[in-house]
């Protein structure tokens, strides 16, 4: 299991990285860039929209992480894992890249269910991440 120092962890990393973003976003609106060309404004458009792609995808894995810690999706994991065809085990929490709608991967932390049983060497044994299925 994770403690809560670790998730503590991941959000203030997952701030910073929004504030990181938002630094660059206004490093770019101060002073405006003179676009001469065509050429000049697709490079312009591009950055910007690479910069607000990422920023959108770390506010959607934010968003992800929260409702993945919250106590209502946290009980209804527990009641699908109790419901699970094969017993399973809890594995503890592990961080799993989730690639947003703009393609760009961020990472969440969430609880790695797998089958009770014995485990094969250094091999993963089937199981399932109960708070992405719901």
């Amino acid at each position: 299991m994770t403690s809560d120092s670790g998730v503590n962890s991941q959000d203030t990393d997952d701030a910073r990285h929004i504030q990181e973003v938002l630094d660059e976003l206004r490093q770019m609106q101060q002073p405006p860039q003179l676009v001469t060309s065509p050429d000049a404004l697709e490079a312009l458009e591009r950055e910007i929209r690479q910069r607000t792609d990422r920023l959108g995808s770390l506010l959607v894995g934010q968003h992800l992480q929260q409702a993945l810690d919250s106590d209502t999706l946290q009980a209804e994991q527990e009641q699908l894992v109790r419901q699970w065809p094969k017993p399973l085990k809890n594995d503890g929490k592990v961080t799993v890249m989730v690639r947003t709608v703009q393609g760009l991967a961020v990472p969440v932390r969430l609880t790695y269910y797998r089958r009770q049983g014995q485990r094969r060497a250094g091999k993963r044994d089937a199981g399932v991440y109960a708070g992405l299925v719901l």
